[in-house]
């Protein structure tokens, strides 16, 4: 393989943890969206209670919903974390590939196409 395929292979490298990472940005933002919607709602719902003269409902203590509620987070915060990190590690390899490819073939020892 010749010296400028480290270019190609780098820049490909890049993109594909560019991508990664916004994906994993996508997935935040929809879910920061849907709880800030979520939140609004449950306050016009309480306002309008309020209004209304209706008492505030009364929710039941579940112990085990917040087992539940944090195994889920725990999952989900370390699915997000492995998008990330393979992200990061695929720009910094995907930036050494590009120097390698950059570099003059003295330097690397690697033959030039052409």
């Amino acid at each position: 393989m010749c010296q400028q395929w480290f270019s190609v292979v780098g820049l490909a490298s890049d993109i594909v943890g560019v991508i990664l990472i916004v994906y994993e940005w996508h997935i935040m933002f929809w879910r920061h969206y849907h709880r800030r919607l979520d939140d609004i709602d449950a306050h016009y719902e309480k306002l309008r209670r309020k209004a209304d003269g209706e008492a505030e409902p009364v929710e039941e203590d579940n112990w085990s919903m917040g087992k539940h509620m944090w195994m889920g987070l725990r999952e989900d915060i370390v699915y997000r974390a492995k998008l990330a990190y393979v992200g990061v590690a695929l720009l910094l390899f995907g930036f050494v590939l590009q120097l390698i490819g950059a570099l003059p073939s003295d330097i690397t020892g690697l033959k030039s196409c052409g």
